[in-house]
């Protein structure tokens, strides 16, 4: 009966240990960064969302008058590094009136007109990835490990 009961712990051990080599990879969520626009002096907000990779376009608009540069800031309001916070498309730069940007981080890009600069607005935004596993199997595991090593550790206190 020992030899039986040694082999049954065994084989429950071995299950316990090996689920997480059957355990799927956690999906790794897309990363999504929050571009603000605010294209010139007083103008509201755009929050566009963008996946990570994906380039966003903007075109100066000419019935805000004479157009001058676009300003970068990350989210914080602190000004963005170029090729660390974003990077640019296309051969264009913060001087073209169409700007063509990736980026790499939450940004606000500012439009700024007639010699004036734009005034930001500071937003912050979160990315989450989704939780995995199955704890139900996880439970049952540990409950049968758990009852094997009572169901042994009885028997020794019977067989005395």
């Amino acid at each position: 009966m020992k030899k039986v009961l040694a082999i049954a712990l065994v084989v429950v051990l071995m299950l316990g240990v090996s689920m997480t080599v059957f355990a799927a990879e956690s999906p790794s969520a897309k990363t999504y960064n929050k571009v603000t626009v605010v294209d010139g002096v007083g103008a509201k907000a755009d929050v566009q969302t963008v996946e990570e990779g994906k380039t966003v376009e903007l075109k100066a608009d000419s019935k805000k008058g004479t157009f001058n540069s676009w300003k970068v800031y990350q989210a914080d309001g602190t000004p963005a590094v170029l090729n660390v916070h974003y990077t640019l498309a296309d051969n264009t730069t913060l001087n073209s009136s169409t700007l063509k940007i990736v980026p790499l981080a939450n940004l606000i890009i500012t439009g700024n007109y007639n010699n004036k600069n734009t005034s930001i607005k500071v937003e912050n935004g979160e990315v989450t990835s989704p939780s995995t596993g199955d704890a139900v199997t996880a439970i049952l595991a540990v409950l049968a490990m758990v009852s094997l090593a009572g169901t042994y550790v009885a028997k020794k206190q019977f067989a005395k």
